[in-house]
């Protein structure tokens, strides 16, 4: 326990070092009451934001109010979706925010470096998570054993969440660059609040309805926050939704290439994962250079 402790708080201070060397600066200890005014709000809210979406408000009630089952192929699936979803977000986020700061004095190149971030992420989400739904059944079997089956329904639906995880992490980012973090914070209360509610209710049913509750309030939840994003960039609800079209067809094209190539190598066992990631995604890859390069995009 300590060690995992010891090295949290060594990454945080080689991390500090690290940032400090790099931006050359030569740090004094000083008060100044007019700067920590301007900061006071955005630092308070920032920080009570991260304590509750640090807390996993899920995985508490669903190990309080359902059982061991239950709980043990929620979180297996929670992890197995993490281990994209995490790569993905925290590359997003980092990269993200501070471009949005930057150019928060500039709207209208904002504007268009978000439309344009927002249809890269979606080139690079969706492929991620939808192949994880194809790939899953055959997938966690073969990796983690039998006893696993019944997680893959779980999986799948836990990663068609995923892409809106994705375009969330940008619209967060973008939000908080602009300095709105009391909205933020008042989206992730309602969040963990709602969450809090289906599992209360779904808890004994079992983990893939559980799962599935999850997923219809996270896609229900969704258009405030892009309905707040659309507000304060002046960019029109169907100019926002445009960016989605092209990834969704290359998307489209992936799955049919996917699931023909699993229908005529169905007898040969793990050779269906082999083929459909390989053949599937070189065909997307194919359709998402032809879109970026014939408009232009990026």
């Amino acid at each position: 326990m300590w060690a995992i402790v010891v090295s949290q708080l060594t990454t945080s201070a080689v991390s500090f070092l690290i940032l400090i060397k790099a931006a050359n600066l030569k740090l004094r200890v000083a008060f100044h009451r007019k700067e920590f005014n301007e900061l006071k709000k955005f630092g308070l809210t920032s920080t009570i934001t991260k304590l509750i979406t640090s807390i996993s408000v899920d995985n508490l009630m669903i190990g309080f109010y359902g059982n061991a089952i239950t709980l043990g192929l929620y979180a297996f699936s929670r992890r197995i979706f993490g281990v994209i979803s995490d790569v993905l977000n925290n590359a997003i986020a980092n990269v993200s925010y501070p471009l949005y700061a930057s150019k928060q004095d500039n709207l209208n190149e904002l504007k268009i470096i978000f439309l344009k971030t927002t249809f890269l992420s979606a080139l690079i989400s969706l492929p991620a998570f939808c192949g994880l739904i194809l790939i899953s059944p055959y997938l966690i079997p073969m990796v983690f054993g039998n006893q696993w089956e019944p997680a893959i329904s779980v999986v799948q639906v836990c990663s068609a969440i995923g892409f809106i995880s994705c375009i969330g992490a940008l619209q967060m980012s973008l939000i908080k660059g602009l300095g709105h973090t009391s909205w933020i914070l008042k989206y992730q209360i309602a969040q963990q609040v709602s969450t809090a509610i289906l599992v209360l209710i779904f808890a004994k049913d079992g983990a893939y309805i559980v799962m599935l509750a999850i997923a219809i309030k996270t896609f229900s939840i969704w258009p405030f926050s892009m309905r707040y994003i659309s507000k304060i960039l002046g960019v029109g609800i169907v100019d926002y939704m445009r960016n989605f079209v092209k990834p969704i067809l290359a998307v489209s094209a992936m799955i049919t290439v996917c699931v023909i190539i699993e229908c005529i190598t169905k007898d040969y066992g793990s050779l269906v994962i082999l083929l459909s990631v390989i053949l599937g995604g070189r065909y997307f890859l194919y359709i998402k250079c032809l879109f970026i390069g014939k408009k232009g995009n990026l």
